[in-house]
């Protein structure tokens, strides 16, 4: 006998898909302080990256719900701005993935290093002000 699967589709509020999103971010953050190969630290880079992407769509999807008396011009403005850095950030992080593959001398690594600690401090600020933005914008 066959077994029958059902595929649901769970629908979240625009506030509610920013949020999970937002904690998504902050668990990946807290796993790439936690990884203790290049390797893996790398691949989360490139996951933070991709979940700050879709946690600008959030914010978008939140902005275009709100009521329009409540809508700001600067937070739409702050989005795409956000959306670029977001795309530099994506564009950094693959090709500083690409590095942290390989073993390297003391002194280039400590380089690589440093540019990974750059990129988290970017995503940090990234995340935070899109974070900000969504909280202004509470589901009704």
């Amino acid at each position: 006998m066959e077994k029958a699967y059902v595929r649901t589709e769970i629908q979240m509020t625009p506030q509610a898909e920013a949020d999970f999103l937002i904690q998504e971010i902050r668990d990946t953050r807290s796993a790439y302080d936690n990884a203790t190969v290049d390797k893996w630290r790398a691949q989360h880079l490139g996951m933070i990256g991709l979940r700050m992407s879709a946690l600008v769509r959030a914010a978008r999807k939140v902005l275009a719900a709100a009521h329009p008396t409540t809508q700001s011009d600067t937070d739409a403005d702050q989005c795409t701005m956000l959306e670029a850095r977001t795309s530099t950030y994506l564009n950094s992080a693959s090709r500083l993935a690409a590095t942290m593959e390989h073993e390297w001398p003391r002194d280039i690594q400590q380089e690589i290093d440093a540019q990974a600690d750059d990129l988290i401090r970017d995503a940090d600020a990234i995340s935070a002000e899109l974070a900000a933005i969504v909280a202004r914008y509470p589901a009704p």
